[in-house]
């Protein structure tokens, strides 16, 4: 939350310090520009959000790999063993 508000102040500097001259005489052009601004925040944020949940993912899928590399070695072992005792 804290990082989301750093960046939104951080876009509300950026906008006024390069359009302040334009939108102290344009009204219109002011409220273009902070709609703008708050929608590329929000893609921006949207986009964030969807890698950090790719990344879950990712870790989740490996965690799964390596669980079932461990479950064919000990059904290998299992075999082995039941075979080794029937011979």
């Amino acid at each position: 939350m804290l990082n989301d508000e750093k960046l939104k102040e951080a876009l509300l500097e950026w906008a006024n310090i390069h359009y302040l001259p334009v939108l102290e005489e344009n009204e219109e052009l002011k409220a273009k520009l902070m709609y703008l601004d708050n929608e590329r925040y929000r893609y921006r944020k949207m986009a964030h959000d969807y890698k950090s949940k790719l990344d879950g993912k990712s870790k989740q899928i490996d965690s799964l790999k390596f669980e079932l590399d461990k479950l064919k070695k000990q059904y290998a072992q299992l075999k082995f063993i039941s075979t080794y005792k029937k011979g």
